[in-house]
């Protein structure tokens, strides 16, 4: 497992039962162009003493980091919703329970003054 803006140095390998499902494959340098980076890949190959990984670092149009964190975004609240909805349905009362629960309150409202 590779740690984002840490060195390669930190990378672990991890079992498969504990690796999160939606890992993304990694990605490759493409072309023969030099990657365009933030300032922070030079700052912290300084603090590591060591290269960074320059895929942690790369550049990109404010437009279309926008875009991905939009979706990313989108994609969280989805999945938020998704497991609202799940716990929603766990909770339902089992029949039995429902009439537990009407007893505890009328039991309650008698009680209280």
């Amino acid at each position: 497992m590779h740690w984002w803006y840490l060195p390669d140095s930190y990378d672990e390998w991890i079992s498969a039962k504990v690796a999160p499902a939606d890992v993304a494959p990694e990605k490759e340098a493409q072309g023969s162009e030099p990657l365009r980076v933030y300032v922070r890949w030079l700052t912290d190959s300084e603090h590591f003493n060591e290269w960074m990984n320059p895929l942690d670092f790369e550049w990109e149009e404010p437009a279309v980091a926008a875009a991905n964190a939009a979706a990313a975004a989108a994609r969280a609240a989805a999945a938020a919703e998704e497991e609202a909805r799940r716990r929603a349905a766990d909770m339902v009362p089992l029949p039995h329970e429902a009439e537990k629960i009407r007893k505890v309150r009328i039991i309650l409202s008698i009680r209280v003054p």
